[in-house]
């Protein structure tokens, strides 16, 4: 894992404040992943957003659960982040050239909708450029019971289950729409040399199938 530098990280057992993404409103509700918790904004009624994001790389960051990055970025799970500030622009490359070549399909692809995530923005640890992605392959699971604090447990959030996890228990009818998926992205990943991605079972995910180069 990565070291993050640790005047940009903090460390707390509180669930996350997750701020409206109203720009004219951005008020925070603390607890906002609790399950059960507000789902529009108590101040302008505004539906409070949790996007996640998928860290670029092979680091681990299950270390890192709980713990606050630059003062936005809350660590749910491993590479896995919740963006506690979505109604603020993320910090973005200044110059194209900036941007690595490898990232180049992601912005080619960007219509393909949920089926290749999309650059978001990026995030300084170390002194390294750390990318990260929105519509990933992350899916939502509500917490439920209490906690000892008596509070409502907090929602997660993980991968979608990789294609040969859930084939043998999925209908005909969604293995057929997984594969039409996979057949629809297979010229345009192919023309950006990134098609190999498909021959890869661990980095298609569904509901949807994702893939990731």
């Amino acid at each position: 894992m990565l070291l993050p530098n640790p005047m940009a990280i903090a460390s707390s057992t509180l669930p996350p404040t997750i701020h409206c993404a109203n720009t004219r409103c951005q008020a925070p509700h603390t607890g906002a992943a609790d399950a059960g918790a507000d789902v529009v904004c108590q101040h302008c009624g505004t539906p409070l957003l949790r996007r996640y994001l998928w860290v670029v790389g092979n680091s681990r960051w299950t270390d890192s659960v709980g713990q606050l990055i630059q003062g936005r970025y809350w660590v749910v799970g491993d590479r896995i982040l919740l963006d506690t500030q979505p109604g603020m622009l993320p910090v973005v490359p200044e110059v194209s050239a900036t941007l690595p070549e490898a990232f180049e399909p992601y912005l080619h692809l960007f219509h393909y909708g949920s089926s290749v995530p999309k650059v978001y923005g990026l995030i300084d640890l170390a002194d390294l450029n750390t990318f990260l992605l929105e519509d990933a392959p992350i899916q939502e699971i509500l917490g439920g019971g209490s906690t000892s604090t008596g509070g409502s447990s907090p929602s997660h959030a993980d991968l979608m289950p990789g294609i040969e996890q859930a084939w043998t228990a999925a209908s005909p009818q969604r293995q057929l729409s997984w594969l039409w998926q996979i057949a629809r992205i297979w010229g345009p990943l192919l023309r950006e040399g990134v098609a190999q991605t498909l021959l890869e079972p661990e980095l298609l995910r569904v509901m949807v199938v994702w893939c990731g180069f």
